[in-house]
């Protein structure tokens, strides 16, 4: 017996096939005209048993079961393998055998393999293998070369049983990060640190803790005890918290790709920085795309929001150390770290270059005659004529000052700055003298005129071993924000000042 076979079938539908109705043209969906009758259609009705329609549903029920499948019977999971299922003719129309071919079409597929042995992973069937499996609910697309089967998130509807979603494969791992700095470049640890396989932090060792130390002391991030010893104690970790406070990056001071990557740019921005300072002509170019740099990785490693208040242009200035030796060259002093001064005015969003040191060959210089007054004396003239001019701000180191008779490195507190404000002003400190003392007297020759009486870098101390304060206010930054001898870059407000 056959399974039943619906009967519905739509009343009139051939009587009325030849009669003439009225159309009229509609736009469907997929823009194509159709014709649409304006004639209601009536219900469906219940025909006759054994009428001409069923006799056609039955004709091509035989037909689609005489189809060839798989092993499987695609019959199986809706009738049932039971003595009713239906006995199926062989594609030509011989007496099936137990795999449902005859045994003459069994021996021309069997040789069919033998002459291409491809053919033996295929299927014969008409009907594709994948969609026998597709129509198996709750199976496993895990197998398919493009799209893979992922966990289903909350935020996702669960459109299938079995609580996964089909989904593009992810895109292949991109390539490793590079570190551009010429400290970092190279060192395979801190490769790791940039690609997210390893941190630095309490307890690590090694040459890799060793340049995150010196980049450290560089930014002007001091490391009073142990200095770059490769090993990464409570003075590194403090240095790397204060860095991380003053770009508002997350406080953690563990050494990680934001870290790591933010020292990275900084060191490479910087010397680019430094090299644009020494360019007569295309310096300004190279000074704007190196402050670009650093306002994108700065920004883009910002934890918490930028104050308005605190958004500023990043500008720009550099520094030239002019030593003095005997007048044969010998012994010539020792410049001053300037660092700490680069950090401090950096949190007004300066950024210092330093050149190269310049040497002036004269013994008389060491001990230097030092005006009490704003006007040079006589002999500091002379120094910086010898000096010769520039446009950056120079820092000139004595051994010594002499005042009324008087020699010592206290006279006028160890330093003094001539020009301030101009496009080339002159600081004089005496050799030894703390960075801190340096950094206030660069404030003045940026533009910073006067002393400050809170605690700042402004702030004098009046000895030139007493260290100022590190802080800066916003009333210093603006007014150290004044001189000719900075310089402009983007003309945005895309720096964040750090006025603590």
């Amino acid at each position: 017996m056959r399974p039943p076979t619906s009967r519905l079938r739509r009343a009139q539908t051939y009587a009325r096939a030849r009669q003439p109705i009225e159309t009229r043209p509609v736009l469907s969906n997929h823009g194509v005209l159709h014709h649409s009758a304006n004639v209601l259609q009536k219900k469906l009705a219940i025909g006759k048993p054994n009428d001409q329609f069923e006799q056609e549903a039955d004709r091509v029920a035989d037909q689609v079961m005489r189809m060839p499948g798989d092993k499987q019977d695609l019959a199986a999971p809706i009738f049932g393998t039971n003595n009713h299922s239906l006995q199926r003719k062989c594609v030509c129309g011989g007496t099936p055998g137990p795999t449902g071919e005859c045994e003459a079409c069994r021996k021309k597929r069997l040789q069919r393999k033998t002459q291409n042995p491809e053919l033996g992973t295929r299927n014969d069937s008409s009907v594709p293998s994948i969609v026998r499996e597709v129509l198996r609910f709750g199976h496993d697309f895990s197998h398919l070369p493009v799209d893979r089967v992922y966990p289903i998130s909350s935020r996702q509807s669960k459109n299938s049983k079995n609580g996964s979603v089909l989904r593009k494969a992810p895109a292949a791992a991109a390539a490793d990060k590079e570190l551009v700095s010429a400290l970092f470049a190279g060192n395979a640890d801190l490769k790791e640190v940039q690609n997210r396989r390893k941190l630095l932090s309490m307890g690590s060792r090694g040459e890799a803790v060793r340049l995150v130390q010196q980049a450290l002391l560089a930014e002007g991030y001091d490391l009073p005890k142990f200095g770059a010893d490769g090993k990464f104690g409570t003075e590194t970790a403090k240095a790397v918290k204060d860095f991380q406070r003053r770009w508002r990056m997350s406080v953690d001071g563990i050494v990680g790709d934001q870290t790591l990557g933010l020292l990275d740019v900084h060191l490479a921005a910087k010397a680019l920085l430094a090299f644009g300072e020494a360019l007569p002509v295309f310096g300004g170019a190279v000074k704007e795309a190196a402050a670009a740099v650093l306002d994108k990785a700065e920004k883009e490693r910002r934890k918490t929001a930028c104050p308005a208040a605190d958004r500023a242009e990043r500008l720009t200035a550099c520094i030239q150390p002019v030593v003095i030796a005997n007048d044969d060259g010998s012994t010539p002093t020792v410049a001053p770290a300037l660092a700490l001064a680069q950090r401090i005015w950096e949190k007004c969003c300066i950024n210092l270059s330093v050149l190269g040191t310049k040497t002036v060959k004269k013994t008389n210089f060491k001990t230097l005659d030092e005006s009490p007054t704003n006007v040079p004396t006589a002999e500091e003239t002379t120094l910086f004529t010898t000096a010769g001019a520039t446009s950056c701000i120079q820092v000139f180191v004595p051994e010594n000052f002499a005042q009324a008779g008087a020699v010592g490195k206290d006279i006028s507190g160890g330093g003094a700055t001539y020009d301030a404000g101009a496009a080339n002003p002159k600081v004089v400190v005496v050799e030894g003298t703390v960075p801190a003392v340096v950094a206030h007297e660069i404030g003045h020759a940026l533009g910073h005129a006067g002393h400050d009486a809170a605690e700042t870098v402004m702030k004098p101390t009046g000895a030139h071993d007493a260290p100022n304060s590190s802080k800066v206010s916003t009333a210093v930054c603006t007014a150290a924000r004044t001189g000719a001898a900075l310089s402009k870059t983007s003309g945005k407000a895309d720096c964040c000042m750090f006025p603590k």
